[in-house]
């Protein structure tokens, strides 16, 4: 596990969100971070519920779960369509069962692809008008070569128009 890759991608320093987000039983949990403090690269502070890296993240991801991603991207690329982060995190694993990938394998590989330049995230936050439609924030991920722009603000109006064409009188 690259604790470091993982600090970086969550952007935090904080002991509680790196362990939250670590999909493993507690002692893989345990082992994996006793293992990054005994290479150096961070050091711990359980009581001020502290991560501090010493060392840069070397960017690193599962790399059949990566091309998985960068499929699905692909096949809505082909629709004309980016899918959002929402979408694939409710491809990761079935609720029921538990199957699946690890959040924290799913995070760092789909990060790795916008770290790359393979894949393009485009962020839209929609205010909520009181009444008539909650706020919401959208995660596009795209190629970039796609119209990225223009599919993006197309999917977020149609959200709007939902609502205002359901309107409850």
């Amino acid at each position: 596990m690259n604790i470091l890759y993982l600090l970086k991608t969550l952007d935090t320093n904080k002991l509680s969100e790196l362990v939250a987000n670590i999909d493993l039983a507690p002692i893989d949990v345990n082992l994996s971070i006793w293992e990054a403090i005994d290479r150096g690269d961070i050091e711990v502070d359980e009581d001020k519920d502290k991560v501090a890296p010493f060392k840069e993240a070397e960017v690193t991801a599962d790399e059949a779960l990566r091309g998985k991603l960068l499929r699905v991207i692909q096949h809505y690329a082909k629709n004309g369509l980016n899918v959002t982060r929402g979408t694939l995190n409710g491809m990761m694993k079935d609720p029921s069962i538990g199957v699946g990938y690890g959040w924290h394998d799913y995070i760092m590989a789909l990060q790795s692809l916008v770290d790359d330049g393979t894949v393009v995230e485009e962020i839209i936050s929609v205010p909520g008008v009181k009444n008539k439609r909650p706020s919401h924030k959208f995660v596009f991920l795209g190629l970039p070569e796609n119209d990225n722009a223009e599919w993006n603000a197309r999917e977020v109006n149609k959200w709007i128009d939902n609502f205002t064409s359901s309107k409850v009188k």
